[in-house]
């Protein structure tokens, strides 16, 4: 099941394209949900995608990654140190082949992707609000 949360110019085009495939029992829209909702749909996942063609600083990559979710994301801004050049997700090319067969090496090898999952939410754990809080008073007092 995807499930896709927020809104978004494309939000109809992909409405008219679940519709059009016969695809509304696999794929769900949520639209946008409050942070508890989000909080608990990244607990119940094992991804999180983001095939962004910018972002600054992606939020919810490293909000999921917390949870464990493996990122499947796009080499956007920092996005390729995040996952550690792929070591703590999948980096796409936006090559469908390349990218399917990406995920699809994954999802046959659990051992990989709980590693992964691990070191995802392992880095993402040292950037918590308190540890930030408290690096931008260590830069303050300088």
């Amino acid at each position: 099941m995807l499930n896709i949360y927020g809104e978004g110019v494309e939000r109809i085009a992909i409405e008219a394209y679940i519709q059009e495939n016969k695809l509304s029992d696999y794929i769900i829209l949520n639209g946008n949900q409050d942070q508890e909702i989000i909080k608990e749909a990244y607990q119940n996942s094992h991804f999180v995608l983001l095939p962004s063609k910018s972002e600054g600083w992606p939020k919810a990559i490293a909000e999921a990654m917390f949870w464990g979710c493996v990122p499947v994301a796009t080499k956007v801004s920092c996005v390729s140190f995040m996952l550690d050049a792929g070591n703590r997700g999948i980096l796409l090319e936006m090559k469908l082949e390349h990218d399917t067969k990406q995920i699809d090496n994954l999802l046959k090898n659990q051992n990989e992707f709980i590693l992964r999952s691990e070191l995802a939410r392992e880095w993402s754990q040292q950037y918590t609000t308190d540890i930030f809080e408290s690096e931008i008073r260590k830069q303050l007092i300088i």
